[in-house]
């Protein structure tokens, strides 16, 4: 529950501030900044697709968006016209023999890496960091539930003498 409050605060707060595009240290004229800060060309719309990437940085250190670029005359391409959000089982950076380390997106090697932005978080994320604490907790969070419903009690009572009460002192008992 802890992790789950903290991580509701982050990305709520963090997810509903808009993206904008800056040259230096001065924010664009609102006309100048590109529209796939604002928008997205999928059913995602901006405020998930921040709040899915701030997810990932917080649980895995990372997270990647894939871009279309319009034409330009860069070798990476021209700007940035779409991102989308991809979710972190989809995506992988594995060695490669070739090249060293290799981004794949749905088992499919990506060699064009100007198609995809990496967010690398500052810290490792929390299942690489915290991993034993996680699994404690959830372990004792199953474990209260489970003596909830399925209660047992903490002492056992016996009578330790022979004698059996009579029906008045039952009645007064």
């Amino acid at each position: 529950p802890s992790v789950s409050k903290a991580r509701n605060l982050l990305v709520s707060t963090i997810a509903k501030f808009p993206l904008r595009a800056m040259s230096g240290d001065t924010v664009l004229d609102s006309k100048a900044q590109p529209s796939f800060l604002y928008r997205t060309d999928t059913n995602v719309t901006p405020y998930e697709r921040m709040a899915w990437t701030v997810d990932d940085l917080i649980f895995h250190g990372f997270s990647l968006w894939r871009v279309v670029r319009g034409a330009g005359d860069s070798p990476k391409g021209g700007p940035i016209l779409s991102a989308e959000w991809v979710p972190r089982e989809k995506w992988a950076i594995k060695p490669d023999t070739n090249v060293g380390n290799r981004l794949y997106i749905d088992d499919e090697p990506i060699d064009d890496l100007s198609q995809v932005i990496l967010f690398n978080s500052p810290f490792e994320g929390l299942l690489t960091i915290a991993s034993k604490t996680l699994k404690g907790a959830r372990d004792l969070d199953a474990a209260w539930v489970g003596r909830a419903r399925n209660p047992i009690p903490l002492i056992e009572l016996h009578v330790t003498d022979d004698s059996e009460l009579e029906p008045d002192e039952i009645k007064a008992f």
